[in-house]
């Protein structure tokens, strides 16, 4: 019995050894892959960091480069159009339908004095030019000419908030409506390209509206990641916390 009770607690207390080796094995593969996943997951954290950032520096330089400063001109737009895709903050597929074709199709048509024209001088011109050709025709009153003077309105608000937010973007950002305003300009701009009496315009007109439209799309692209340098670099450094 001695010798049984004796086996079984040299037994027992080899087993209990084995047991707390097992233990302590299965407790440091255990620690070793947490330690494993928790480097991986900060790894991708910062990975995405990286590439959040990237972007954020990508689009604070184009803002630099094409919204501080001088303001933008017909070329310009082609310019920074450029600059997106060689960045990567748009696609091969969205580089070739950002701003249609109409653009592209009269642009090799305009003339050297055009190409550099500024998009809010051109705004300036063609919305005193609309404004004449209301009053003109404000002595009739038949329903086409009051259909006719109402979206001349229409268009002039929508020239006008383009104008504002092409002479100072970083400014019209700060406002509480930028994004509303923006959209509602580029949807009757749209919409005035697309209509069949848009052909009828003379060639500078219609590239300088192509082009305002053109513009205010990349603006649209931008403005979710914020053009502000000071945010900016606020989100940079949240990310690496």
């Amino acid at each position: 019995m001695i010798n049984n009770l004796g086996l079984y607690s040299a037994t027992f207390n080899n087993n209990s050894t084995v047991s707390q080796q097992n233990t302590a094995e299965i407790q440091a593969i255990t620690d070793k892959h947490a330690d494993s996943s928790v480097k991986s997951e900060e790894s991708a954290v910062v990975d995405n960091s990286l590439y959040l950032s990237s972007r954020a520096q990508k689009i604070n330089a184009i803002s630099s480069e094409f919204f501080s400063g001088a303001e933008l001109t017909f070329d310009d737009v082609g310019a920074l159009k450029e600059k997106l895709y060689q960045f990567g903050l748009i696609s091969k597929g969205e580089y070739a339908t950002l701003g249609g074709t109409t653009t592209d199709a009269t642009t090799s048509e305009s003339s050297a004095n055009t190409s550099t024209t500024t998009l809010t001088n051109f705004l300036g011109d063609f919305i005193e030019r609309l404004n004449k050709d209301d009053d003109a025709d404000g002595d009739t009153d038949s329903d086409e000419k009051v259909t006719e003077s109402e979206t001349i309105v229409a268009l002039t608000g929508a020239l006008t908030t383009a104008k504002k937010i092409l002479n100072n973007v970083e400014e019209q950002k700060l406002q509480t409506d930028f994004k509303t305003s923006l959209k509602g300009a580029l949807a009757l701009l749209k919409e005035t390209i697309n209509d069949k009496s848009f052909e009828k315009l003379p060639l500078d007109d219609k590239i300088g509206l192509s082009k305002v439209h053109q513009a205010l799309e990349i603006v649209d692209r931008l403005s979710p990641q914020r053009l502000n340098n000071d945010k900016v670099n606020q989100y940079i450094k949240l990310s690496y916390r």
